[in-house]
């Protein structure tokens, strides 16, 4: 192990026996820490092949694969972003996980072309379209990659918005509560879209992913 590591990074690189949260800022060394983490379960005996490195771009992953392989043999380890890995579980899966990928993955043009073609059925009440209709609908969008991103559908999310308008709340948060209630219009209308289609989108990989995992555990 790496004698510059601090007290806190080398309690991550070494943790063992349950999941382990690290919250870090920029430049904190982040990478260093999951490469010396790799280090350290290989010369704990942990085989090449049940490791599995994820990060965002395709730029980390890569960076991650050259600092790793002037370490070691890195043939049977698995180093990927989120998206890519997830994209590959899902079509080794695909009658497990029943999302089909033929169909491709929907870019954030085509949802904005949607949105804007679509935007007068959505109904919207609270939300002003006025003559920025493709910030709001970018913002829309936006919003509801977030709350893929949480795995909250739009189910869980309209009943959220009914739990919060049934309470005694203060007219600003029942504004913003309404506008919500206008994303989550479009957030069904969305989901059916893609349903119709048989689309998915980038945070539908993850999300069917971790759902694949729920469910098939082994």
């Amino acid at each position: 192990m790496s004698v510059d590591l601090n007290f806190e990074q080398k309690q991550a690189v070494t943790h063992s026996g349950s999941p382990l949260l690290v919250i870090a800022g920029p430049g904190s060394g982040k990478t260093r820490v999951i490469i010396e983490r790799v280090m350290h379960l290989l010369k704990t005996g942990v085989k090449p092949s049940e490791i599995l490195c994820l990060t965002f771009s395709e730029k980390a992953a890569e960076e991650m694969r050259q600092r790793l392989e002037k370490m070691t043999d890195i043939t049977d380890m698995e180093i990927s972003t989120f998206h890519s890995f997830a994209k590959q579980v899902l079509e080794d899966n695909v009658l497990d996980s029943g999302v089909g990928m033929s169909s491709g993955v929907i870019k954030r043009s085509a949802q904005l072309v949607w949105g804007l073609k679509h935007i007068d059925d959505f109904k919207m009440e609270y939300l002003e379209i006025g003559n920025n209709a493709v910030e709001l609908i970018e913002s829309i969008i936006d919003g509801i990659s977030t709350f893929k991103d949480e795995l909250v559908s739009p189910q869980e999310l309209q009943n959220y918005i009914r739990q919060k308008l049934d309470k005694n709340i203060s007219d600003e948060e029942r504004d913003l509560v309404l506008k919500l209630s206008d994303l989550c219009k479009v957030y069904f209308q969305y989901e059916e879209f893609q349903r119709s289609k048989a689309l998915i989108d980038f945070d539908d990989m993850v999300v069917q992913t971790i759902k694949l995992f729920r469910k098939k555990q082994n």
